[in-house]
């Protein structure tokens, strides 16, 4: 009897427990949202920032920014980057990209993200490789320093194959060939963007864009350009 008694007990425990943890809801990933084109996630802290970068199987998800974020190396948890931030090249020593591209929808949704400091080699910014599919919009790059000893530096996109719009830079951007204050080298569209940034470099050195394949629309730079080489663009 006392057995039968022990059973229906057990039973009704394990019942109780799996109605707590269903009834426990999911933690949310970065600041909510699933990823989805109608419910992107939410990207609202310096920290949500960094885990998406450093979880490339989200890289074709959609994410919209809900707040500025600040990246000032001096504030908690604060650093200097020494790659991309999204999207970061694997071996930043060669002329072409081979880590894993961004080829999701980044909306800045008016928003800034100010105070990014990158030290590095190559394919630098705040994407190191968009892909055709990709598009950044509606974001403010503020007083960033991005300084790179190679190929594709910029604010904020290394090496574009994507769609950037509405989209600017200030601050400062040092690299060899291929260094524009907003993308390196651009082979996808640019459109209604601009860029004060002070950038130099040797090759292929332009306020907006380094190198240039693709098409410029209602776009300009209003910042100093240093070449030590002999190509210089917008």
């Amino acid at each position: 009897m006392k057995t039968l008694q022990d059973s229906q007990i057990m039973r009704t425990i394990s019942i109780l427990i799996a109605l707590c943890l269903i009834s426990i809801p999911a933690q949310a990933k970065y600041g909510g949202g699933s990823g989805t084109a109608e419910d992107p996630y939410q990207i609202a802290t310096a920290a949500d920032l960094i885990a998406l970068g450093e979880d490339p199987n989200d890289y074709d998800k959609h994410f919209i920014m809900t707040d500025n974020i600040d990246l000032d190396p001096n504030l908690p948890g604060g650093k200097v980057f020494d790659k991309a931030v999204i999207a970061w090249d694997t071996v930043q020593t060669t002329p072409w990209f081979e880590g894993t591209s961004f080829t999701g929808i980044f909306d800045g949704n008016g928003h800034t993200i100010s105070h990014m400091t990158i030290k590095g080699v190559g394919c630098l910014g705040l994407f190191g490789h968009l892909e055709s599919a990709a598009t950044v919009k509606d974001l403010g790059l503020v007083v960033v320093k991005i300084t790179g000893s190679d190929w594709y530096v910029a604010a904020l996109v290394g090496l574009s194959q994507g769609s950037v719009s509405r989209c600017y830079a200030t601050g400062a951007v040092s690299g060899r060939d291929g260094a524009g204050g907003l993308i390196g080298d651009s082979r996808g569209s640019v459109t209604q963007c601009y860029s004060t940034c002070i950038v130099t470099g040797n090759s292929y050195v332009g306020g907006l864009v380094g190198y240039n394949y693709g098409p410029l629309t209602q776009c300009y730079s209003a910042g100093a350009v240093v070449s030590t080489g002999t190509w210089v663009t917008l």
